[in-house]
């Protein structure tokens, strides 16, 4: 065969084993870093079968980065641009692999979970995300940005000494068509090695959980071809929802969503025109407070306010980023699996939220955040839930302290917002997203309690910063003369928090109004959702139908809580935890809890216990229909009383 052909497929094979090299060892060193860092508790060789069982995910998307090489090289041949093929462009694509895996290990040390719909965030935030990944994880960066140099000037040196060589002018087929049939081999070989075989469709990520545990799948999964499997599926959809249910839980379908719904709440009389100050508190873990069981004074001022308020031993998100947690806070709706609605084919619905039902009873609102306004789409997700207004960084004017990577500190988020608050109608109701714990640094000449000397540091003295903020303002609001105000304080979901599936989402809460909500602590774990009907109810308003939480003041309230982590979903009511798998129907863990230290221990299975993982996969296959059937506004969890 021509030398010009044979060099083709050999460059494109090359270039395979390039980046397969590349995806595999990256990951590989993903894997043995974290398991030392205590991020994955399964047993070493475990998670190393994983790695493995996974390089399915490395070579399918080392393909897709060749193949398209492989296509612009072979235009460049065929119009006589370059006078043969060449390796060097694999070089380039190696390095930019490299960057997407590290950029996905970067934020998996903040999300415990790979990248998916948050690739889109790089386009409105590339400066805040660069400076999060200097200033978090410079080491990771250093070490990263040498071995894409690295890769690049190679590159450099091939593209030298390739543009030396002579053109190949032999062709043994007319008008040079092994050109022509070099690509249509390896158009083929690449389809099937995207596949990954000859079935109808490619590897759909939870193909890894059926290695049976969220944690060997994570491992097995690659960053890169997430973010590609996000960007070429950016239509959501509900396939493997309705293959939740076992045959026996299909049959108890309707007796158990029965039991899932709850009675609508007499209301008599007008609505209670109170204002609503609600505030998210950003990545704040309940792991990390003395209130939740940990050793740490970190949060002094919340912990005082606790002992004041209406709260839970536990709240558990719905989530694990800010738009994600507006949306079970706001609407009581359950999140697209490990999804958000503020992107894709569900960001065109319409929802009933609890911003939107105060407008329409005469509330105004306003949305306070310490980025900029649209980071990850939160501003203009804010005011399609309903909030008139929104305000982000660029929107401030003098403040206290310099901003950080990603914006303002809480301090001059709480002025910002304490101003426009003044001059607003009243009632009102108010979003603040806080800004403080979005990074992990402090103002010059602030003294860190905890010090700075690592990163579990850092954290502690900067969710001490923001607590210190939070009870700064609390204070400021009720020396103004406002009518009786609402505060709801609760996390929008976690960052940066190594331990088990539940630990990711403990959050804090408490709803404070001295003289009007009598202090309560609720024994239990109750949902991020319930926050939206308990409000409600306080202002005297009924909740929508479309509502799926509850208000934790209604009489008999029986706490309950979901959350769904990589592939597993969980279900928490009383001392009990069950986990279930998404792709294996029988798998079952259940946990015992410890509801004043809020720790779990695997306990074996008892037959109440599969009664919980029925209903936590009928809560969830309902939840995901209406989602995507666009029948939330229809869906009756909420009965007639």
């Amino acid at each position: 065969m021509n030398m010009n052909v044979i060099g083709g497929i050999k460059n494109y094979l090359l270039g395979l084993i390039l980046l397969t090299i590349v995806a595999f060892v990256t990951k590989a060193i993903f894997y043995i870093s974290n398991y030392f860092q205590g991020y994955f508790s399964i047993p070493l060789l475990d998670g190393l079968y994983a790695l493995t069982w996974g390089l399915r995910f490395d070579i399918s998307v080392a393909t897709t980065i060749t193949l398209l090489i492989f296509i612009v090289v072979y235009l460049c041949v065929r119009v006589r641009l370059f006078k043969t093929w060449r390796l060097s462009p694999y070089f380039v694509g190696a390095a930019v692999l490299l960057g997407v895996q590290v950029g996905d290990w970067l934020y998996f040390l903040d999300a415990n979970r790979h990248v998916s719909y948050e690739i889109r965030d790089m386009a409105s935030d590339p400066v805040e995300l660069l400076l999060t990944a200097v200033g978090k994880h410079s080491g990771i960066f250093i070490i990263a940005i040498f071995c894409i140099a690295g890769l690049l000037y190679a590159g450099l040196k091939l593209w030298k000494k390739e543009t030396r060589l002579k053109k190949q002018n032999k062709h043994i087929l007319p008008f040079g068509l092994e050109l022509e049939l070099s690509v249509f081999i390896l158009l083929i070989l690449s389809v099937i090695l995207i596949r990954g075989g000859t079935q109808d469709v490619p590897h759909d990520p939870l193909l890894a959980y059926s290695l049976g545990n969220a944690q060997s799948a994570t491992i097995a999964l690659n960053g890169a071809y997430m973010v590609s499997y996000s960007l070429l599926n950016d239509a959501q959809g509900t396939q493997h929802i309705n293959t939740l249910l076992t045959k026996d839980q299909k049959q108890q379908f309707d007796k158990t969503l029965l039991q899932l719904k709850h009675k609508a709440l007499i209301l008599n009389g007008k609505p209670k025109p109170y204002n609503v100050i609600f505030v998210l508190l950003e990545s704040w873990s309940a792991k990390r407070m003395e209130s939740y069981g940990a050793k740490f004074k970190t949060t002094p001022n919340f912990d005082q306010l606790i002992g004041e308020s209406f709260s839970s031993n536990m709240m558990v998100a719905g989530g694990h980023r800010t738009t994600e947690g507006m949306f079970v806070s706001f609407c009581a709706v359950q999140n697209p699996l490990g999804q958000t609605v503020a992107y894709g084919q569900l960001y065109a619905q319409t929802f009933n939220c609890l911003p939107d039902i105060l407008k329409r009873k005469g509330w105004s609102s306003a949305f306070f955040q310490g980025t900029t306004k649209n980071t990850s789409n939160t501003g203009i997700f804010a005011q399609k839930l309903g909030f008139d207004a929104s305000y982000g960084k660029n929107d401030m004017g003098k403040t206290r302290y310099p901003f950080h990577a990603w914006g303002a500190y809480d301090q001059d988020v709480y002025d910002f917002a304490l101003d426009k608050m003044t001059n607003m109608p009243q009632p009102f109701i108010v979003g603040i997203n806080t800004n403080t714990t979005h990074d992990e640094q402090l103002p010059d000449g602030v003294d860190a309690l905890f010090g700075m000397d690592t990163s579990a540091n850092k954290k502690l003295s900067v969710v001490n910063f923001a607590d210190e903020a939070l009870g700064e303002f609390i204070q400021k609001i009720q020396m103004l003369n406002l009518d009786p105000t609402l505060f709801v304080l609760v996390a929008d979901h976690t960052a940066g928090v190594k331990g088990s599936n539940f630990d990711q989402y403990k959050i804090p809460f408490l709803i404070y109004m001295p003289k009007i909500i009598t202090p309560q602590k609720i024994l239990g774990a109750v949902a991020q959702r319930d926050i939206a009907p308990t409000v409600l109810d306080i202002l005297n308003v009924a909740s929508p139908a479309s509502f799926s939480g509850k208000s934790m003041l209604q009489k008999g309230y029986q706490p309950s809580a979901d959350f769904y982590h990589n592939g597993t979903l969980g279900w928490i009511e009383n001392n009990r935890l069950v986990e279930s798998s998404v792709s294996q129907l029988d798998a079952i863990k259940c946990f015992d809890l410890d509801l004043v230290q809020a720790k779990e221990q695997e306990v074996p299975c008892v037959e109440s216990d599969y009664a919980l993982q029925t209903k936590s996969k009928v809560f969830t296959v309902h939840s995901q229909n209406l989602l995507f059937d666009e029948r939330v506004n229809k869906g009756q969890w909420v009965l007639s009383p």
